[in-house]
């Protein structure tokens, strides 16, 4: 799929190149200083009135940078830029890949991550100047009634695949002007999209059709083929375009297609402007394009329904050049400058994480300004709270750092430990909260930190030997409704509190998880015998310990939610080395079955999701964070939660590592949105490497304290006050 969106935007942008039609002349480009001064007489600062949002649809085209994949490029621009809209799909042959035979990965993938935003199905058989067809149907007539009846079946499958998403429109065919005005095909082609699209609504009732044009090659139809080019569009629902003017013009273009087609709504699928010298850009003139885009929109928002910045990030060079030469292209004369026009595309750079240029500052500015991004919605943020083992632990916290924690993580057991030992042949007793953890909850609401609470119960592996699992709290009694009534207690206490507090009912549930199959439900399987797997609670084709473990999520907050506590938000977290490969002790931490999506209860549950990092070197926290971040996003985009942070060298400074993982690699990662550090000094005192990077085992480092308060006390990313304890 990103392969095809290169081509289609190298064809797009050496068609601007070749008509003059970038942000300036690349053969007469004025001096900088001119452009600049240009720029400086008419668009220095935004419009001091503007168009509300409204039912518009603000989209990104998310290419990727250096190392965030799709999916993070989409979070990046959901979470910071505020889009409300994204697009699926990409040539017929990406998706039937062989005669009958169907790629359905891609799009079971969109279904699980997309279904927050209005989706827009993009279906080819047409890109730019080239047929995108299955091979077999090279030669085939656009109006034969096999093209027919295979692109209705494609249509069949791709609709299967994505049944959770808002899709609003479809488009047939990208840039489909260029490609008939070269062949003529308009009247066949004409059959098939009107055929095609009928189908399409007979699927899905309510879909807006249309078939991508290009601005450009609408310029420059031939006058007896414009009547032709008009035809094509008499069906559809929306007007589609590609719209890539220069700097100065954007007005124009707008005005010129509104009053083509008054009256129609209209989708420009494509606008963007490079940032190279060579073509006459900097980044400057990107950031005047866009604001001059928004205020161009603003004068026809009730008919212009989408736009879509493109791209995100600028592509790479060596793929730009290797498609020059499959192309046949890369000796030409013009080479060189569709290079610079293909790498400097984007909103942000390529290398790394990619880095913010100015006209992607200007975009969240002026998408802040009509309401896609929410006053309190900052451009990308999170909160570095702290996890303690007493209330002593805070004041140390603030009394090193000079600042409260937003977030206080700490553990509320079920059963009090002694209690846990007391009676080795009886069930233990469950006891409610004590009246002290409430007043020091009150206590940490007062300073303005909220609570998050590991509500827990026993864990068989770190509690207590496997065989007295059946005396303690445990998933199957919670299940059976042994427990309803001391939930309800607790409940109503939280309920009682009544401030923002954050609560999960299993520290680390993948450990539970994997305690939790058998026909008794707290076994261990063996590993390699499947059946052990399945088969034995609930959905027979279900993982058992997962499936335990969703399931009581759903009957504790079910309580929870009947009781009123609504003060309440749910997390739910897997232990360090949950999904790392290469472990010592790996079995069940990569089985298939650990999987967030067979414990995941669902959105409706849960508001933060994430997994305990504890980590001595960077690519040991890389190693930690990357797999479960990456997988989590396949199951929800809620925000990411890492309760268990914890730096554990203890022989040496951490500021350095500090300095990566806080200002170089979170804020890269737009989902991740908190972390409470590990900080007791009565552990760290006791040779118990659970300390915050602030005092070892060696003594105290004085340049961490420094560097703590740099990269996260001083660091605007991430912030000192949190408004609730829900994920909105």
């Amino acid at each position: 799929m990103f392969c095809s969106r290169i081509i289609k935007m190298f064809l797009t942008c050496a068609l601007f190149l070749m008509n003059t039609v970038i942000c300036a002349s690349c053969s007469k480009a004025p001096g900088t200083r001119a452009l600049q001064q240009e720029r400086a007489d008419t668009m220095t600062e935004p419009a001091l009135t503007v168009t509300p949002k409204g039912n518009r649809l603000l989209h990104i085209d998310i290419s990727p940078s250096e190392e965030l994949d799709e999916v993070d490029g989409f979070a990046l621009a959901r979470s910071r830029a505020g889009i409300n809209a994204t697009l699926v799909g990409g040539s017929w042959p990406e998706i039937e890949t062989a005669p009958g035979k169907f790629n359905h990965r891609g799009l079971k993938r969109a279904n699980s991550i997309y279904k927050d935003v209005k989706v827009v199905l993009e279906l080819n058989p047409i890109e730019s100047f080239i047929r995108t067809v299955p091979s077999d149907l090279e030669t085939v007539p656009f109006d034969d009634p096999a093209m027919i009846d295979r692109f209705k079946k494609l249509l069949d499958v791709v609709f299967s695949q994505l049944p959770d998403l808002q899709i609003t429109a479809l488009w047939i065919g990208n840039e489909v002007t260029g490609y008939l005005d070269k062949t003529g095909e308009w009247d066949a082609y004409r059959t098939f999209y009107e055929t095609v699209g009928a189908h399409a609504k007979s699927v899905r009732p309510g879909i807006k059709i249309g078939s991508a044009g290009s601005m450009d090659d609408w310029n420059n139809i031939a006058k007896s083929e414009f009547k032709k080019a008009k035809a094509l569009n008499q069906t559809s629902d929306i007007i589609v375009f590609t719209c890539y003017p220069t700097w100065g013009n954007v007005k124009n273009a707008f005005d010129t297609l509104t009053s083509e087609f008054a009256g129609r709504p209209i989708y420009i699928k494509e606008i963007g402007c490079p940032t190279s010298s060579r073509v006459g850009s900097s980044e400057e003139t990107q950031k005047d394009f866009v604001q001059e885009v928004f205020r161009a929109w603003d004068e026809h928002a009730s008919q212009i329904e989408y736009l879509s910045f493109h791209p995100l990030h600028d592509f790479p060079e060596e793929l730009v050049t290797g498609l020059l030469e499959l192309m046949g292209m890369a000796e030409d004369e013009d080479a060189s400058l569709n290079i610079e026009i293909m790498t400097s595309m984007g909103l942000r750079t390529y290398p790394g994480k990619g880095q913010d240029k100015l006209g992607f500052r200007a975009l969240i500015k002026e998408a802040r300004a009509r309401g896609w991004i929410g006053e309190e919605e900052e451009s990308g943020y999170a909160y570095i709270g702290q996890f303690i083992f007493g209330e002593q632990d805070v004041e140390d916290f603030m009394k090193k750092t000079g600042s409260a924690p937003p977030i206080v993580f700490f553990g509320v057991d079920w059963v009090n430990d002694a209690d846990l030992f007391a009676d080795p042949k009886n069930p233990a007793p469950v006891s409610p909260i004590h009246k002290d953890v409430i007043g020091f909850l009150n206590r940490l609401s007062n300073m303005g930190s909220i609570p998050a609470i590991v509500w827990s119960i026993p864990v068989p592996m770190w509690d207590m030997d496997t065989d007295r699992v059946h005396l303690v709290p445990n998933i199957p009694r919670i299940l059976d409704g042994e427990f309803d009534d001391y939930i309800r207690t607790v409940a109503r206490q939280l309920k009682e509190y009544g401030k923002p507090i954050m609560v999960t009912f299993l520290g680390e549930f993948n450990n539970l998880g994997q305690l939790s199959f058998g026909a008794k439900g707290f076994a261990m399987p063996e590993f390699e015998e499947v059946n052990d797997l399945v088969g034995k609670y609930g959905d027979p084709k279900w993982p058992d310990g997962p499936e335990r473990v969703r399931d009581a999520f759903i009957h504790v907050i079910d309580i929870f939610r009947q009781e009123g506590a609504e003060n309440v938000s749910w997390f739910m977290y897997g232990g360090t080395d949950w999904l790392v490969e290469n472990m010592t002790d790996d079995e069940g931490h990569t089985e298939w079955w650990s999987h967030p999506r067979y414990y995941y209860p669902g959105d409706e549950y849960i508001d933060w999701v994430g997994k305990s990092v504890h980590f001595r070197t960077f690519a040991e926290f890389i190693n930690r964070f990357e797999p479960a971040y990456g997988v989590w996003g396949e199951v929800t985009q809620k925000p990411f939660f890492i309760p268990e942070f914890n730096f554990a060298e203890k022989a040496k400074s951490r500021s350095k590592l500090m300095q990566r993982v806080f200002m170089d690699y979170l804020p890269t990662k737009p989902r991740f949105k908190a972390a409470t550090v590990m900080h007791s000094p009565a552990l760290v005192q006791a040779g118990i490497d659970w300390g915050l990077p602030l005092g070892g085992k060696k003594g105290e480092f004085p340049d961490e304290i420094q560097t703590w308060k740099e990269v996260v006390v001083k660091n605007p990313y991430y912030h000192n006050e949190i408004a609730d304890g829900n994920s909105e």
